[in-house]
């Protein structure tokens, strides 16, 4: 054979090899179905029959069994009161075995309404397995009023079972009934009892807005435990405002005039934010030359250099950034352009648009043909992962179906980092445990594709939910970060986010704690991760001081932004957020919490919409 022969055939394996290479990388593995999208459909068909009166038990029940969580809550909060009889047993399963909070809430509360005896009944076999079969049985008992529930709950807190007692005080905490205020008493003057079970029933008290609560605490003054009278007192102190020494004739005897006029503090303390004024001109603005600088920042082939940005200036002024993540900021950068808009109505939007389709086909480039973006970094691969899988999640969303096959691999990708069967940390570092932040990028990426219509696997929803519940402390709001339990206000504005994802009532008292813990902060000592955060999650709030608080947010970065006539004109300096983090990174911040009230991400859309 020739050389030139030769030389033919091994360039033409060469691109056979090439070309079989690019295939395995674009196209999804052929073992592996997609996910499905249907679940909006099965909405609006169950919404027509509601609305029409078709709604049959056996409709009712596949609701209660559709895989997708929003038509299991849409079947439990509309649900006729006559139709629970017949669907007693799929009731119990999700009020005594579901990983999301918010269906066990609703259907423990349908069956404590109407059959309180059968929900009773079947808690007890689970109370005597111990574990979590029985907390999730002491939350249903928190819903029923009768004498024999507040008898178990109270052999649960005075149990020894640091699981079970923990669970048993907080259902107490969330239920301000008459029995459970007996509960406590029982608790509160049990001598036989560990001090810390007594002032923890104490501590508990403040929440019962009731004369019998305040007269217990009148009586536990005179507690021979000083641990016991002196939790009396400063639980007295907090309710009441007043600091009257110790003792229980002055607390009585203030009482005795003071009973008629008194006023109970609210449950849940919540600053007064005033509005401050914010013209939206100067908003939109702000956002355009944020938009703008970012764009003047983008490599040729579409990337978000995360180390020399600064490249594109002439006097490199934007300084440089601290880690190599390009992936990362890339998908920030997206984020953040997406929020803007990209509907190409005007120039600025037209501009955002060709940037971030320039992005995105950088960003699967990157992708390996499992579906991951690993890089060496053992800490920054996790958020790679996590916030390229949700800037594809949400550019699928905006109609850009050729990027579904990178997104189905990329959440395949994700399922299979995440921490046992809860949600997502960092493998092979702190334990391996799981991590509010990191969990937050996973998520939301969760909620954009599900708003597309897709339905992810039901298991990486219930880790997210089973996590935020186990992460947040239930007297203070506060969400923590790791299992060290250290309690986080910017992870707190994490959990309200995907609590809402989660069909959490953002007007329960649990939440409402979060959102005054938030409300309190002081806004000029916040990095912009934190303003970033705050925004989101208090978007999800529906009550005034949320809206006013988020407004003065938007005023702080308003501020902040660089206003000269030079290259940095448009961006945020880093050296104003406590982490020292890079120019792109708080420019992406930045623009993402300007547009909160009216972004355009599609992970903020109602989770119960029907709409395409």
């Amino acid at each position: 054979m020739k050389p030139s022969s030769r030389n033919s055939e091994r360039f033409l394996l060469s691109l056979l090899f090439a070309v079989l290479l690019l295939l395995a990388a674009f196209l999804p593995p052929a073992s592996c179905e997609d996910f499905p999208r249907d679940w909006k459909n099965r909405l609006r068909s169950a919404l027509e029959a509601f609305r029409s009166g078709g709604m049959t038990a056996e409709r009712w029940r596949a609701l209660l069994r559709d895989p997708d969580f929003g038509l299991n809550y849409f079947a439990l909060t509309t649900l006729p009161d006559k139709d629970v009889p017949a669907l007693a047993g799929d009731l119990l399963s999700l009020a005594l075995s579901s990983r999301f909070p918010p269906l066990r809430t609703a259907a423990a509360r349908r069956l404590a309404a109407r059959l309180p005896g059968r929900l009773l009944e079947a808690c007890r076999p689970l109370l005597k397995r111990g574990g979590e079969p029985a907390a999730l049985a002491l939350d249903a008992l928190g819903f029923l009023d009768a004498p024999a529930a507040a008898d178990l709950l109270a052999r649960a807190a005075r149990s020894g079972d640091e699981l079970l007692s923990t669970r048993a005080f907080r259902v107490l905490l969330r239920r301000h009934t008459p029995q459970g205020l007996r509960v406590l008493a029982s608790i509160a003057r049990d001598s036989a009892l560990a001090v810390s079970v007594r002032t923890q029933a104490i501590g508990s008290l403040r929440f019962f807005h009731e004369p019998g609560a305040m007269k217990l605490l009148f009586s536990l003054l005179d507690d021979p435990d000083m641990e016991v009278s002196d939790a009396a007192w400063l639980t007295l102190v907090d309710l009441t405002g007043r600091e009257l020494p110790p003792e229980r004739a002055e607390w009585e005897k203030w009482w005795k005039t003071a009973s008629k006029t008194f006023r109970w503090p609210p449950s849940v303390r919540m600053p007064d934010v005033k509005p401050v004024p914010l013209d939206p001109a100067v908003v939109r603005r702000a956002v355009d030359e944020g938009c703008a600088w970012l764009i003047r920042h983008q490599d040729a082939d579409g990337r978000f250099d995360s180390l020399n940005y600064s490249k594109h200036d002439p006097d490199r002024r934007a300084g440089k950034g601290r880690n190599k993540t390009d992936v990362c900021m890339t998908a920030l950068a997206v984020l953040a352009m997406l929020s803007a808009g990209v509907d190409g109505a005007d120039p600025a939007s037209k501009a955002r648009a060709e940037a971030v389709d320039k992005a995105m086909k950088w960003l699967v480039k990157q992708q390996n043909p499992p579906g991951n973006y690993r890089s060496d970094n053992p800490v920054t691969y996790v958020h790679e992962q996590g916030l390229a899988t949700w800037a594809l999640a949400e550019y699928v969303a905006a109609g850009h179906e050729e990027y579904v096959p990178h997104m189905q691999r990329a959440f395949r990708k994700c399922m299979e980092y995440r921490d046992g069967d809860l949600a997502w940390g960092y493998p092979g570092m702190l334990g391996n445990t799981t991590n509010s932040c990191v969990t937050y990028w996973y998520a939301c990426a969760f909620a954009a594709a599900r708003n597309a219509g897709f339905e992810l696997p039901r298991a990486g929803w219930e880790g997210i939910a089973d996590w935020f519940d186990r992460a947040t402390e239930e007297y203070s709001g506060l969400i923590y970060n790791a299992s060290a339990k250290e309690p986080s206000p910017a992870m707190t504005g994490v959990g309200l986010l995907v609590k809402s994802f989660l069909l959490w009532d953002m007007a329960d008292v649990v939440q409402l704690r979060s959102t005054s813990v938030l409300l309190d902060r002081d806004i000029t000592r916040c990095s912009y991760y934190d303003l970033y955060l705050y925004s989101l999650g208090l978007s999800r709030v529906p009550i005034p001081q949320a809206g006013n608080f988020i407004a003065r947010i938007r005023a702080r970065l308003v501020e902040l932004q660089d206003k000269s006539d030079s290259h940095l004109k448009g961006s945020w300096d880093p050296r104003n957020d406590i982490w020292e983090t890079s120019r792109l990174y708080t420019a992406a911040m930045a623009i993402t919490a300007l547009t909160v009230p009216d972004s355009k991400l599609r992970c903020l859309a109602d989770p119960l919409s029907p709409a395409p």
